[in-house]
């Protein structure tokens, strides 16, 4: 992806941040610019980037146990874990705003920068609390509440973070989000 546009006014190189176009008397942001090459159309500008919402996400079921969670997709998607431990596509959002992009995750790591609150830690992280790790294979945060003979039973395992995605090259943090993920056994 291309990481500046430039334009030249009155001789001077000018970088583009947000360009609008005046339709109708009214000025609107454009989200995208292309240049036709040699046959072939190139982004020149997007407005795309990262931009995760916060999530919640919460399972149960009855007399098995349960699982709840994320995973930070490459291609830009944030999946649900459901209560097998199964990711269920993109219904926790998107941390990338444009559409989806093969290896758009390489280019951006992940962290849980503060762990504020649950019952408890998560039962699975990819990385630890501060580490950063980068989002092309996909990264996943989960609790986890076990049913049977010497386990939890009944009840809910809770975690919550606040969490960082950042450009993987100029280390900028591109968002901040809270990710609240509950299992509950009925």
């Amino acid at each position: 992806m291309v990481q500046e546009t430039k334009v030249k006014s009155g001789g001077v190189w000018r970088l583009i941040t947000a360009p609008q176009v005046q339709s109708g008397g009214v000025w609107r942001a454009i989200q995208e610019i292309k240049v036709k090459s040699g046959g072939v159309w190139r982004r020149v500008f997007t407005t795309a980037g990262v931009n995760q919402p916060n999530i919640v996400v919460s399972q149960s079921a009855s007399g098995q146990d349960v699982q709840s969670g994320v995973r930070f997709q490459g291609d830009g998607g944030s999946d649900e874990i459901d209560k097998d431990g199964i990711t269920i596509p993109r219904v926790a959002g998107e941390w990338w705003s444009d559409e989806p992009e093969a290896l758009i995750g390489d280019d951006y790591d992940v962290r849980e920068a503060s762990h504020v609150g649950g019952t408890g830690p998560w039962d699975f992280a990819a990385a630890a609390v501060g580490d950063w790790v980068n989002i092309g294979t996909g990264r996943n945060w989960w609790v986890q509440r076990t049913f049977g003979k010497g386990q939890e039973g009944p009840g809910t395992d809770n975690a919550k973070g606040n969490f960082e995605i950042r450009d993987s090259e100029t280390q900028t943090i591109q968002a901040t989000f809270t990710l609240d993920a509950s299992a509950t056994i009925t």
